[in-house]
């Protein structure tokens, strides 16, 4: 059982944690696909990756759009070939801007874990896009901020 005096300390250093900008904690090396692939470059990055977006870029690098497992699915299952899935209906299907979000939240890498993790939860996402510009720099995901607030609570 924890104290209060310790239970104080630990919410402090919480705090700092908020206070921290995205770039202390981001993931800079992020899989991420081109405008022009196609759906099964994506099925195949969802099936090789556990992540559940994937942010999309055009060939100058800037930040286009994001999938998710969300969107793969719904394409797949509503939009394409409702209730079966048959690999090869999919060859020469249109690319992933057919089913990608084009609006995706991005936020800065001076940005705040604090503000990172408010975005996540208001807009019902699990990650957010990094930017410079259009320029991706990295990704945040809520499984990153509770690993870092778990940390924080196991310190002695």
């Amino acid at each position: 059982m924890i104290d209060d005096e310790v239970w104080t300390e630990k919410c402090k250093n919480l705090e700092k944690l908020g206070n921290k900008k995205i770039s202390e904690m981001m993931v800079r090396d992020v899989v991420t696909a081109r405008d022009d692939s196609d759906l099964m470059e994506i099925i195949e990055l969802f099936g090789r990756y556990k992540y559940n977006a994937i942010p999309i870029l055009d060939k100058n690098k800037n930040l286009v759009g994001i999938v998710t497992r969300s969107d793969l699915l719904k394409f797949i299952t509503f939009e394409r070939c409702p209730m079966m899935i048959d690999m090869e209906s999919f060859i020469g299907i249109p690319d992933v801007r057919s089913f990608m979000c084009t609006h995706p939240l991005a936020m800065s890498p001076d940005d705040t874990i604090k503000d990172a993790a408010s975005v996540m939860i208001r807009h019902g996402v699990r990650s957010v896009p990094i930017v410079k510009g259009r320029k991706l720099v990295g990704i945040i995901s809520k499984h990153d901020i509770i690993q870092a607030i778990y940390r924080e609570l196991i310190k002695s």
